[in-house]
């Protein structure tokens, strides 16, 4: 896998959304609409959903229970972000 690919807007975007996660039991989703996190990274809407479908397609980030607005890491994105954390210098 290309770290580079990651370390940049799309990296970003999976780490907000592992910040703002929301734990329940043994599960945890993030619930934010597109249009917030787009505010909160100061990116346009419609970059926000490319970047989001972008990481749909690549099985990073997934639907939480087919919820609208709630979206859930999947393990491979835990790991790439524990990597890219232990990996700054």
């Amino acid at each position: 896998m290309d770290l580079l690919f990651f370390t940049n807007d799309k990296y970003d975007l999976l780490k907000l959304l592992y910040d703002k996660k929301i734990r329940i039991k043994d599960e945890s989703y993030t619930s934010l609409s597109q249009q917030e996190m787009a505010d909160m990274l100061h990116y346009s809407k419609l970059k926000t959903n490319e970047i989001m479908n972008e990481l749909k397609d690549l099985e990073f980030v997934e639907i939480y229970k087919n919820t609208r607005g709630k979206y859930a890491l999947t393990e491979r994105a835990i790991e790439l972000i524990r990597i890219i954390e232990n990996t700054k210098v």
